[in-house]
């Protein structure tokens, strides 16, 4: 087989293993992108409500020129 004809169709498959990837890797991020949105707003209430303040009170606690 020619040099060239074996670069051309190195570079043919690696594309195709590109695609294949994304191809296979698009609809699941994009579903879980879709469920972290659904989420976020409690995840957002929990961190402000429950890990916000045990962080403090242990940095309180650690630290105590912080409080």
């Amino acid at each position: 087989m020619p040099g060239g004809v074996a670069i051309i169709l190195c570079y043919l498959v690696f594309i195709a293993l590109v695609a294949g990837f994304l191809f296979l890797l698009v609809p699941r991020l994009s579903s879980d992108v879709a469920r972290l949105g659904k989420e976020a707003p409690v995840l957002l209430k929990t961190i402000n409500e429950e890990w916000t303040p045990e962080i403090a009170r242990w940095l309180e606690k650690r630290f105590p020129s912080l409080a």
